[in-house]
């Protein structure tokens, strides 16, 4: 833009115009030169240069800058009066008389009459009290001036003002100089809104303006003498309006609107160039982070340790109120590349997202109410009640399930050893199947080929278990009956049975023969004991009863082998030859039948049974003949139903071919005439038949017989109930079996998933907010009919009566009138004409029955259909903070505690008295985490909730008082999302089936179950459910397969992408809200970091799906490597052939017949998806990466320490010496000297460090340490990327044990997802034998790859989430662990003096666990007068759930005069470091070679810092704060210089020359990098140090140089520039520097060129730089010289363990009476009574009356070891007075931490050409159960070599050991050492060791050996659950949809000699009505052993395949599998790969 002066005025005329193409005005000799000549010659120059100006820069754009900077605080002073001039305040320092605030005068305005006088000031120290901040309004302020001027302050308030320095800019085509000057926009407020510019003011200057145009030519004739005027250009700064338009003469600088800025001219524009630059790198390389943006969702409304990021009523960054309906997404700092701009991000920056609230409506929607299980029956007598009519029929009444057909219309009677009872179920409908439909459908005398569908829930099947000898005592029915050695469980029901008989005779026959003449009910095989027999007494025993009449027995012996077995064996029989004869008197024979429900387990035989409450025990009888000792009865076996009621309802199960399940048994049958005998050809009865079976064949009459199977002797003889028919002779018929089937049995629930998704309400906006439900349900009424046999009935509100079929109405006789037709118990049809008429108004109000006057008087009860519509749906109220108390100890101490009431969906509390004589209260012991909360939800029903203690707690000792919340049940037809009040919607709880596994959201079901009465005991009826008593509401069942029709209002999903731009910001970009979303547009301009699936509602953070974009930064060597492989392809494939290998399988039974495969499970362990997760059991890791399935292990840390080489701990300088090597700081580095390596010498003028006295006070932090290399291991980790199932480990809410495992069943964690792994291209597995053991060596090819993978074996690639690719190693993403608990040390320089701070963690107040030096924690934290001040941070333990806690990664520390953190308001100082918990650091970081990671120098108080190095003029601003404020920062200097010295150097000080310091501020040099020739924000590591004032040394000739020396050596690469930045908060400082052009300060050399390859820098804000091309920085750089002749031996030993607090609340345990501790120890690895320890921190007083000084202390001896736990024996052998749980949270002890692997992780730094060696010695440790030697370091000559980094596998377990043990064990020894030696051929490298990153990587193999009678309190893997093994495999219950009887598991495994790997399965069947989790594990081949012996593996990549199978197996449609690993040496333990299991059946 030219100027807009017109020159072609007089007396200039200058009329040059471009269009005539003038470029030269060529002059000639001899003519006159002309004044338009010249004035031609200036407008072709000026003319050319402006070309050139406007081309590369703007009009307007800064040059040399003079930066612009905008000052919101810009401090004002109203003064009511002063002493002496105004202006002679300025400079001065004010000091407040009553606050003693101090600060400096910057600036002043006189009054204009409206404002008063006012001083603008800098606030230099807060007052006395440390925490004003400003003058106090009144007080008198006293000044330093020499004539000690003062002021009164009226009122202070808070101005702004824009500053500009001098610079130059290019305006109308000049480059035009500036003045340093300021404008103040507002003098009280600091929200202006301003345009603020330069005026260009254009003039002609004249002599007379200015005398100095006067010819100065002193002495000539023309001196003085008039000549040229000038033209002149003046800047001056303004501002202006922002509605302005005055721009002519105007160029604006700074937009600024409200406070913010809003535009800023930043630096120089050469937009061209330096868009070009972009643009190259964009097309070469696209958009890719250097470093990733992590990203963390959390909360955006903090509340309680929801790590929330904004308090109730705050602010967030984008401007939002703190709200519960929206996150707050983090993005860690990080480093990309956006179309082609370097973006820098320090720091988390936070963005708000909504979470998605959006809803649609669905009108109509439908769900249908599925069919459900129910059996067909016939031989109706009467109808079973199925609904509620008061006084005539009770809703889900008793059914009886009985296993003998019924007389019709009567019941049977259980009598001695027959109890026909066999279960127990509900009915939910009845309805009519097939048959003929006649008015009367059953009678007395009617046909029973009728069947009907009787629909039933709650099916519940007995046990029976035979019991002999009296039973002690006398049952309580319902009380809870234990095995003594099964540990199995079951209730007592009251139908339990003794059988007696009089014993009137014995013969002394072989066998004895009893007579009881009065008969016996004893069966066939039954044990029965005698007694009271005289004579003969030997009989007075327990014997086995055989071949039984109705008066008489046979005695055969009684013992523990099976009667009549598969080998047909007999045990002996009673020989009576020998006996004494009957005498004639009597005695008793006696056998015992004991009923049990929900029976968890399989009872033994031989066993003792308890009581629970009655104490009373029995002894389980032996089996004999397949009349089982223990019978747990099955549905199939259900021959006849009833229910007690008036009249009685029975029935019979139709046992058809078409009902029924048939099954043709092996071989044929004979059977004689009249007889009861059955013989088999080829048969297999006792294997396919039961006791009580129902059998069929055709004899030789082609009759067909039918019987019930009384008792089985062999496989080939079995006994009838009844002798057959005279007629009825059979030879070698076929036979079929006959048993009950359960029709539709897998959709067994009354909870019905909507079609819908997060239902918001059904009572929808559209509607009203009223219901639009409408169903079809079943009624029942009662009623009597008139004389002419007629009745109405009425429907409800908004109900009608359905049109009639024979399915929808049912009716039966209750009782008869007068009427002759029909009798009690005949089902009706309502079918004929006129017999059924729908009337009222609407039509089907009501329904007119006319069964005619043959039926008068008669009560019917009758079943209908009616159609209800604008239902409202039943309510469910929530009771919090409920109380229930048990005070016995029988119901306190049983493994399930009843609470009492049904719908428990909280579980607060639970505390334990003392002992059972004193009510527990709040104050008592919380044993709360002992217990799981079963809710009592069922798939059918709301049971009595209960406390479920968990595997291996112990049994409470004391009275319990329970806190509770639960729902009460109101009134309606079904519960739905409308249904909760008192509850949040996010808090509508779930339900799990536990018989599919299925979950159900609540909020998205219609729910139809019932809830069962209040009751104490665990069921609401004693051994029954009740559904009529306190509590208990009901349900009227929808008609079977009929819909409910509603509308509702959904919420919907989203999906959301979250971009960083080229401008450095991020932007979250929101889809579209829809049942199936899809994705937003994206922006331009931006690179895409995530995809969000924000789902509907959005419960918790952790439910948003988070997808990382690979932006992935990839080198020329990852680019010819190409890594990424089709990882998720590659893994299901691998699924899918695992399951096509296992389809394939053919596997026939014993006749070569082929079985069908009816269920397949695979799993290719690659993840958790497969495995059942939530079992408490569940105790395995997977190597995801190798595919294999492993023990759990338990991952440590050990801190490594100097030591000397005799293992001393007490290192000395002198002792480094003579080892070899120098620690500088934290750096091991080889012995060096200081040498100079870069001077520049001369000085010829000063520069000053802070010119302008604008200080925002940004201090420095230095954290001790400021990294981590460890992470938290027992705290669930977040997720970032879950692909399906691989860590459902680590997402699991339900399983405890589990959760206590967290890391430890993911192998290799510490490296995939933590230290980083190792990428590798190729491996060699090199194997020989030594000894018995195979050694193999694996040889790794230097080039590195993602995912290992070992020689010879399959490689399975787990689905890859996004990995970060550092260096030579990689991490996934995959999950982030949590920061754990450490104490770090902090100082803080250059904040303001004597000023309170602070403390913040990632944005979190932590002032509570800060720790101010020489104060206690939480006490306020005060700078000093330098300000200066230190303290320490104690990290919270994050186990802990009311600590706040931190995900792992580089997180900031900040130190801040703001109490709230905010970013917005007044912030006088504030300083950042950032800690960095991570793995793996990154030691290669561009122009960065270290051992830690660089710090960033922060530049605002306020900022949120983004670097965008750009090169275009940009409208955001760099270093900003949320609000975009601009802060005047320290203003330093910087020098660049250029490393040229081959492969690097090591710097170790910097010497500066100053001429003036300040007095008491100190003064800081930096080591940063360089960018594009400027210097960046980066400092080098170890490269920062300050110095006080008082050592900074100064001269007036530069001669003096003050050293400041670098903490630890600090490396710079070779061929890279550098530079070093001096700067203090200080204007006294002044440094020298030589200007070229110049003489040096002695006179004695002129500079004429640069000495050195460098420049120094200005900056503005600390973040500008200006180059000064001309002016270098007088300094020295010196350089380490190291020495090369020698080897540095570093020698390290771990340092004591810390000794851990026990996780477990109340951790010790004691019994009454002893003096036996039990210690809850997790993974305490002592595993030898040898083993020392040491318990501290139990509280002073008594408890359980030891005294805490007799628990505190140390124990030489422990017992009773288990991995978890161990016994101690109180001092003074104190004993306990009560039995119960101690020491609170406190309690701590020592460990030991084995180990199976090992890697030594020492930070360190391998220069090219420099090397770095380890070997390590270990000490033995022993694996639980194993004899392995401990305590014994390996001898010097053993030492091994391994690679600091990497895992190092053992051959035998190692231990770190606790100080006690090594003191008392090793004789003071340590436990562990390692040597690394170091050397060096160059002096400028050496090899470096971080001190501070030294430690071990310990990861033990949870694996133990357990023995019955070894193991304290070992548990069989038969058992349910609680199995003693510890590692052990379970899968997810796998639901056939046929039956099976087999199965068939192969598996790949690498098992060694000390290990042993055995499978278990457990299986149901549909009609079984126990929980798969309640049945006893079986094991293969009884033992669990393969089916063949397999020779173990030598090595652990050795696999081979491995065979179990069983086909002799019930009929089941559900199965599950458990793998069980054992050990004597956990360093080898079980591999497992690629199990594939198939269920079978013929």
């Amino acid at each position: 833009m030219p100027s807009k002066t017109d020159f072609n005025v007089s007396p200039y005329y200058d009329d040059y115009t471009e269009s005539k193409k003038f470029h030269r005005v060529l002059y000639r000799p001899g003519y006159a030169v002309q004044a338009r000549e010249l004035t031609t010659q200036q407008s072709i120059l000026q003319n050319q240069l402006e070309k050139i100006g406007d081309h590369l820069f703007e009009h307007g754009a800064m040059v040399i800058p003079g930066n612009v900077s905008y000052d919101p605080h810009y401090y004002a002073v109203k003064l009511t009066s002063f002493t002496g001039t105004l202006a002679n305040f300025n400079g001065n320092t004010l000091t407040g008389g009553t606050s003693g605030v101090k600060a400096e005068v910057v600036n002043f305005v006189a009054t204009d009459g409206t404002d008063p006088d006012t001083l603008f000031v800098k606030y230099n120290d807060a007052g006395t009290d440390n925490v004003s901040e400003t003058f106090t309004d009144g007080e008198t302020l006293t000044s330093g001036h020499a004539d000690a001027m003062t002021a009164v302050c009226d009122t202070t308030a808070v101005g702004s003002a824009v500053h500009v320095d001098a610079g130059t800019y290019y305006v109308n085509g000049f480059f035009v100089n500036n003045d340093q000057q300021t404008v103040i926009l507002d003098k009280y407020t600091s929200t202006a809104s301003f345009r603020v510019g330069f005026t260009i003011v254009e003039t002609f200057e004249t002599s007379s303006d200015d005398t100095s145009l006067l010819d100065n030519a002193t002495g000539s004739s023309n001196a003085n003498a008039t000549g040229s005027h000038r033209f002149k250009i003046d800047l001056t700064l303004a501002k202006l309006a922002l509605t302005s338009t005055a721009d002519s003469s105007f160029v604006e600088l700074m937009r600024i609107d409200g406070g913010q800025v809003i535009e800023k001219v930043y630096k120089t524009e050469y937009s061209i160039v330096e868009d070009t630059l972009a643009r190259r790198t964009f097309d070469e390389s696209g958009d890719y982070a250097v470093r990733r943006f992590d990203l963390d969702v959390r909360e955006h409304l903090l509340s309680g340790t929801n790590r929330g990021i904004n308090a109730s009523g705050e602010t967030s960054s984008d401007g939002n109120e703190a709200s519960e309906a929206m996150l707050a997404l983090g993005l860690s700092q990080g480093k990309a590349y956006v179309k082609g701009y370097e973006i820098e991000k320090h720091g988390t920056t936070y963005i708000d997202l909504d979470k998605a609230r959006d809803f649609n409506t669905a009108s109509g929607s439908i769900t249908r109410f599925e069919k459900v299980p129910y059996v067909n029956i016939t031989s109706l007598y009467n109808m079973p009640d199925v609904g509620f009519v008061s006084g005539e029929t009770e809703a889900y009444k008793t059914l009886k399930l009985q296993d003998t057909l019924h007389t019709r219309g009567t019941a049977h009677t259980d009598s001695g050893a027959t109890v026909y009872q066999i279960g127990r179920a509900k009915s939910r409908a009845i309805e009519y199947n097939a048959g003929t439909a006649s008015t009367v459908f059953l009678s007395n005398s009617g046909t029973t080929s009728n069947t009907f569908k009787h629909y039933l829930f709650d099916v519940e099947m007995f046990a029976h278990i035979s019991t002999v000898g009296a039973a002690s005592g006398s049952w309580t029915n319902g009380e809870i009956v234990t095995g003594g050695t099964s540990g199995a469980t079951g209730i007592l029901e009251s139908i339990s049975s003794a059988g007696s008989a009089t014993v009137t005779g014995a013969t002394q026959a072989n066998p004895v023969v009893v007579t009881c003449s009065g008969g016996h009910k004893f069966k066939d095989g039954q044990q029965v004991t005698i007694s009271g027999v005289s004579g003969i007494t030997d009989i007075n025993a327990t014997w086995t009863c055989t071949d039984p009449t109705a008066t008489t027995f046979k005695l055969f012996q009684a013992s523990s082998a099976t009667i009549g077995d598969t080998a047909g064996t007999q045990p002996a029989t009673v020989n009576g030859s020998g006996y004494s004869a009957y005498s004639g008197s009597g005695g008793l024979a006696k056998s015992d039948i004991v009923v049990l429900s929900n029976v968890k387990g399989t009872f033994a035989e031989g066993e003792t049974i308890t009581g629970g409450s009655s104490s009373v025990t029995a002894t389980v009888a032996y089996s004999a003949y397949n009349q089982k000792s223990f019978q747990q009865k099955k549905f199939n076996q259900v021959k006849g139903i009833s229910m007690a009621g008036s009249p009685i309802f029975t029935s019979d199960v139709d046992l058809t071919s078409t009902y029924g399940v048939h099954k043709t048994l092996t071989g044929t049958i004979t059977i004689a005439n009249s007889v009861t005998v059955l013989y088999g050809n080829g048969t297999k009865f006792q294997s396919e038949l039961l006791i009580g079976d129902s059998i069929q064949w055709i004899d030789d009459a082609n009759t067909t017989n039918t019987a019930i199977v009384e008792s089985i002797k062999s496989d080939t003889e079995l006994e009838l109930t009844a002798a057959v028919g005279g007629s009825d002779v059979s030879t070698k018929a076929i036979a079929t079996r006959r048993r009950t089937k359960m029709q539709d049995s897998t959709n067994d629930r009354a909870l019905y998933k909507m079609p819908y998704d997060v239902v918001k309400t059904l009572l929808t906006t559209d509607n009203s907010g009223a219901s639009d439900s409408s169903l079809k349900i079943r009624r029942q009424f009662v009623t009597t009919l008139s004389s002419s046999g007629t009745a109405t009935l009425t429907a409800g509100t908004n109900e009608v009566f359905v049109a009639h079929s024979d399915t929808d109405f049912i009716a039966s006789i209750m009782s008869t009138g007068s009427g002759g037709t029909g009798a009690v118990g005949d089902v009706l049809t309502l079918g004929s004409s006129g017999d059924y008429t729908l009337g009222g108004s609407p039509t089907g109000k009501t329904v007119a029955l006319d069964l005619g006057s043959g039926f008068n008087g008669h009560k019917i009860k009758v079943t209908a259909t009616i159609s209800a519509s604008v239902q409202s749906q039943k309510t469910k109220t929530a009771n919090t903070s409920q109380t229930a108390t048990v005070n016995t100890q029988a119901l306190a101490t049983a493994t399930t505690v009843s609470i009492g009431v049904a719908d428990v969906y909280s579980l607060d509390s639970v505390y334990m008295a003392p002992d059972f004589s004193t009510a527990a209260t709040t104050s008592h012991t919380d044993i709360t985490n002992r217990f799981d909360l079963d809710t009592g939800q069922r798939d059918n029903f709301y049971d009595i909730s209960r406390l479920v203690r968990k595997p291996g707690a112990q049994a409470p000792t004391g009275r319990l008082l329970i806190t509770y919340s639960y729902f009460s049940h109101g009134t309606g037809n079904f519960f739905s999302v409308d249904s909760y009040s008192g509850i949040d919607y996010g808090d509508i709880p779930s339900y799990t089936s536990d018989v599919t596994g299925e979950k159900f959201e609540l909020r998205d079901c219609l729910d139809f179950r019932p809830r069962v009465d209040d009751a104490s005991t665990i069921n609401s009826g004693g051994v029954d459910r009740s559904f009529d008593g306190s509590g208990a509401s009901t349900i009227e069942v929808m008609k079977i397969n009929s819909d409910l029709t509603a509308d509702l209002e959904y919420y919907l999903s989203r999906r959301d992408k979250i971009y960083l731009s080229s401008t450095g910001s991020f932007n979250v970009v929101k889809g579209s809200s829809a049942l199936e979303p899809s994705e937003p547009e994206g922006i331009k301009d931006a690179m895409l970091l995530y995809r969000l699936f924000t789902p509907a509602y959005t419960f918790k953070t952790s439910d948003v799906e988070i997808t990382p974009i690979d932006n992935r930064r990839y080198t020329m060597r990852d680019i010819g490597r190409l890594e990424r492989r089709l990882e998720s392809i590659e893994y299901y494939t691998q699924l899918s052939l695992l399951e096509s290998e296992a389809q394939n399988m053919q596997i026939q039974d014993a006749d070569g017949m082929d079985r069908f495969k009816n269920g397949i499970i695979v799993d290719n362990f690659t993840g958790h998806g497969i495995a059942d997760v939530t079992d408490n059991d569940y105790s395995v890791s997977m190597d995801m990466s190798e595919g294999e399935l492993r023990p759990a292990f338990h991952q440590d840390n050990a801190a490594l320490v100097e030591s000397t080489s005799a293992l001393s701990t007490t290192v000395t300088d002198a002792v480094r010496t003579t080892n070899g090597y120098q620690k500088t700081g934290d750096l091991i580095t080889l012995p060096y000297t200081s040498a100079s390596f870069i001077e520049q010498p001369y000085a010829s003028t000063t520069v000053n460090l802070q010119p302008y006295n604008v200080i925002d006070y940004i201090g420095t932090i230095t954290l001790t340490p400021e990294i981590d290399e460890w992470m938290e291991t027992e705290e669930q980790p977040d997720m970032q990327v879950n692909l399906p199932g691989t860590f459902d480990t680590l997402t699991s809410l339900a399983s405890a044990g589990v959760l206590d495992l967290n890391l430890g069943t993911v192998w290799g964690n510490w490296n995939d997802t933590w230290a980083g792994s190792v990428r590798e291209t190729s491996r060699r597995v090199d194997a020989w034998r030594a000894g018995n053991r195979r050694i193999v060596q694996t040889t790794i090819n230097t080039e590195q790859r993602v995912g290992q993978q070992r020689s010879g074996v399959r490689t399975a690639m787990v689905p890859n989430a996004v990995r970060t690719s550092l260096g030579d190693r990689v991490v996934s993403v995959a999950f982030a662990p949590f920061i754990r608990s450490r104490d770090v040390a902090f100082t803080a320089q250059d904040m303001k003096p004597n000023t309170r701070l602070y403390p913040f963690f990632d944005g979190v107040d932590v002032s509570t666990y800060v720790t101010p030096t020489g104060s206690t924690a939480g006490a306020a934290l005060t700078t000093d007068s330098k300000g200066e001040c230190s303290g320490t941070f104690a990290i919270p333990d994050p186990t802990n759930t009311s600590n706040p806690k931190w995900r792992t990664g580089s997180r900031t520390f900040r130190l801040t005069t703001s109490s709230t953190n905010t970013m917005t308001g007044d912030v006088f100082s504030s300083g950042e470091a950032n800690y960095n918990a991570k793995g793996m650091v990154q030691n290669v970081q561009e122009t960065i070679l270290s051992t830690r990671e660089a710090q960033v120098q922060r530049q605002n108080v306020q900022q949120t810092q983004t670097i965008t190095r750009t090169a275009q003029r940009v409208s955001s601003i760099t270093q900003q704060n949320v609000h975009g404020h601009m802060h005047h920062n320290p203003d330093p200097v910087a020098q660049s210089f250029t490393v040229n010295q081959e492969d690097g150097v090591f710097i170790n000080s910097v010497t500066l020359y100053f001429s003036s310091k300040a007095t008491n501020t100190p003064v800081q040099v930096q080591i940063r990098t360089m960018n594009n020739g400027y210097p960046t924000d980066t400092i080098v590591p170890f490269g920062q140090v300050f110095i006080n004032a008082s050592s900074v040394n100064t001269s007036t000739d530069g001669s003096s140089g003050t050293t400041f020396t670098f903490p630890s050596p600090v490396f710079l690469k070779d061929k890279t520039e550098y530079c070093f930045v001096a700067k203090s908060n200080s204007p006294d400082y002044t440094i020298y520097t030589a200007r070229l052009g110049q003489k040096t300060l002695d006179g004695n050399r002129l500079i004429s060129k640069q000495p050195v390859f460098g420049g120094m820098f200005k900056s503005q804000n600390g973040g500008t730089w200006t180059a000064e091309q001309m002016e270098d920085i007088k300094f020295i750089i010196n350089r380490c010289s190291f020495t090369t002749d020698t080897t540095g031996n570093v020698y390290l030993v771990n340092d004591e363990l810390p000794v851990k607090t026990l996780s477990k609340t109340n951790p010790i345990t004691t019994t009454s009476g002893s003096a036996s501790l039990t210690v809850y120890h997790k993974n305490h690895g002592m595993h030898s009574t040898s083993a020392n320890v040491t318990i501290a921190g139990v509280a002073s007083g008594s408890h359980n009356g030891i005294a805490h000084s007799n628990i505190n202390g140390t124990y030489t001896t422990i017992g009773n070891i288990k991995l978890d736990s161990y016994t101690i024996t109180a001092q003074s052998s104190d004993t306990a007075s009560s039995s119960g749980d101690i020491g609170s949270t406190t309690v701590t002890a020592t460990r030991n931490i084995l180990y199976d692997v090992i890697q030594p992780c020492v930070g360190n730094m391998l220069p090219p050409g420099t090397t770095l060696t380890s070997t390590m010695r270990t000490t033995g440790g022993r694996t639980l159960e194993s004899s392995e030697t401990e305590y014994s370091l390996e001898a010097a000559a053993k030492a091994r070599a391994i690679n600091l980094n990497e895992d190092y596998y053992m051959e035998a377990p190692g231990m770190v050991a606790s100080a006690i043990n090594e003191t008392n064990e090793m004789s003071g020894s340590k436990s562990f050492t390692m040597t690394i030696s170091m050397s060096s051929p160059v002096n400028n490298l050496s090899p470096v060791i971080d001190t501070k990153r030294m430690s071990l990587f310990l990861i033990q193999n949870r694996l133990n050996n357990p023995v019955s009678g070894t193991t304290p309190d070992y548990t069989a893997e038969t058992a349910n659950s609680g199995g003693s093994a510890a590692a052990k495999y379970i899968t997810r219950p796998v639901i056939l949809t046929n039956n099976a009887t087999a199965l068939d598991i192969r598996m790949s495994a690498s098992i060694p000699s000390t290990s042993a790997c055995k499978m278990y399965y457990r299986v149901t069947s549909a009609e079984d009505a126990r929980k798969l989790g309640d049945v006893a594990w079986t094991a293969f081949n009884s033992d669990g052993t393969p089916d063949s012996a397999v020779v173990p593996s030598d090595d652990r990549f050795t696999f081979k395949e491995h065979q179990w199978s069983d086909s002799g197996i019930a009929e089941f449609t559900a199965f599950q599998l458990k793998v069980v690993m054992t050990g004597t040496n956990s360093s080898y333990p079980p591999l497992l790969k690629d199990m594939r299991g198939i269920a079978l059946a013929v």
